[in-house]
């Protein structure tokens, strides 16, 4: 497999992105994603697949009537799981602190998160967990306003002030994983955390 990388932006169209709507946005986030693409004579896995490949990694249960890819989030869901779970995080704050909130993010391997984060500083901050999205399996990124639909593993997101994401995603492997905004001085200005993934 030859690994693609591409940079999308809530601004522009990119060939892993979708607009919902014609004008460009004024708040925009910013996601890194690193898609595989199969090589001359190969043929990509499928959606059912790739879930279904993550079922049995995480929990061991077979996935049945996985949905099409324009279904519901709910349609996703794996047997155990009622519905998509909601967890939010704020980047930065109104008055200029470097600081994830919560700090701490707690999640559970082979469960369906729907990821809020939200910028309300004046200034841009980046998501950036590596180690946690490289042990994850991502459904999609919702981004901008308009919305851009963002597809693809991603590898982390910026968030421009005044901007809000949504990154619907699933854990893979249980760990504790570092947290960090990559913008210079961030880091050292105490802008860390942690993601929690516990076992199922």
């Amino acid at each position: 497999m030859h690994a693609q990388s591409l940079h999308a932006t809530a601004t522009r169209t990119a060939t892993s992105a979708r607009h919902v709507a014609p004008h460009a946005p004024r708040r925009t986030a910013s996601v890194r994603c690193c898609a595989s693409m199969p090589t001359s004579g190969e043929t990509a896995p499928s959606r059912r697949q790739a879930l279904a490949s993550i079922a049995l990694m995480s929990s061991g249960a077979m996935l049945s009537n996985c949905a099409p890819a324009n279904a519901a989030l709910k349609d996703y869901l794996l047997p155990g799981q009622d519905e998509v779970l909601e967890v939010s995080m704020t980047l930065g704050s109104t008055d200029g602190k470097y600081m994830f909130s919560p700090s701490t993010l707690e999640l559970t391997q082979g469960k369906i998160y729907k990821l809020k984060l939200n910028n309300p500083s004046s200034t841009t901050h980046y998501f950036t967990a590596l180690e946690f999205a490289s042990k994850i399996y991502t459904l999609l990124v919702l981004a901008g306003d308009p919305v851009v639909e963002v597809k693809g593993a991603i590898s982390e997101v910026a968030l421009k002030a005044g901007a809000s994401a949504i990154w619907v995603l699933m854990p893979i492997k249980p760990g504790k994983y570092p947290l960090r905004c990559t913008v210079k001085g961030h880091t050292e200005g105490g802008m860390v955390g942690t993601i929690i993934v516990n076992k199922a």
